[in-house]
């Protein structure tokens, strides 16, 4: 019962959080960019918890990123579940509970992941282009700036009121 339970208390916390996403005013899309709550709370509870919460909340967020995308649907949710699980693994080698872990890891998981994604996606189809160069989009730095706060907070909220599934 108290799988369920957490397992139900993540639905509703990826459920807000994508709302929020989905909804950001676009005054405050500085760069072009909003945060990517669902990646911050992927990161803060897998580092708080561990692997298997950590690709549970990714695939969930993969699941409810995929109604407001036109990404496919397979690259979506793997890359997702693995940047949770990944940073899962982290925990055990990490001094998890401190903040400044916490806002580094996100800022290195947001770095990752679109050339994880074009690395997967050029996997399954390589194209003469290949794996063109991620620091060339500049609204990435805007997306840092906003993961960054955004760690912040999600961790304030995930450290006093656990979604432990990996007990």
């Amino acid at each position: 019962m108290p799988f369920l339970k957490a397992l139900l208390r993540l639905v509703g916390a990826i459920f807000v959080l994508a709302l929020l996403q989905w909804t950001w005013p676009p005054m405050l899309r500085w760069g072009g960019q909003g945060p990517d709550f669902l990646l911050v709370l992927t990161t803060v509870l897998a580092l708080l918890n561990g692997p298997l919460t950590g690709a549970t909340s990714g695939f969930l967020s993969g699941v409810f990123l995929l109604a407001g995308s036109a990404e496919p649907p397979a690259r979506l949710l793997l890359v997702r579940t693995l940047l949770g699980w990944g940073a899962g693994l982290l925990r055990r080698g990490l001094f998890s509970e401190n903040l400044f872990v916490h806002w580094l890891v996100v800022s290195l998981l947001t770095l990752l992941e679109p050339g994880l994604y074009r690395g997967i996606a050029w996997l399954w189809a390589p194209s003469p282009e290949g794996l063109r160069s991620v620091m060339e989009d500049t609204s990435i730095l805007w997306l840092l700036f906003h993961n960054g706060w955004s760690t912040l907070l999600l961790y304030q909220w995930a450290y006093r009121r656990p979604i432990n599934l990996d007990e």
